[in-house]
């Protein structure tokens, strides 16, 4: 999954995102830590410089979109 040529926030990202995508399950940012072998602050910090919101934030924004996507998809 290391990938030199993608900065840190952006492996997160795609990893998070094909976890998503095979297992629909949730993912957790000391997870993160132990995947990517960084410590939190350190992912913390360097998501949030370079993307602007932290690795938190971008899950839960992927769980409320998943969200919404399922009640679209919902009977009425």
């Amino acid at each position: 999954m290391k990938n030199k040529s993608l900065n840190l926030p952006d492996q997160v990202i795609i990893y998070i995102m094909n976890l998503r995508m095979e297992q629909l399950r949730e993912i957790t940012v000391d997870e993160l830590t132990r995947k990517f072998q960084v410590s939190k602050p350190t992912l913390i910090g360097k998501f949030k410089d370079e993307k602007g919101f932290t690795p938190g934030q971008f899950i839960l924004r992927e769980k409320m979109n998943r969200s919404i996507i399922i009640m679209e998809k919902a009977p009425n």
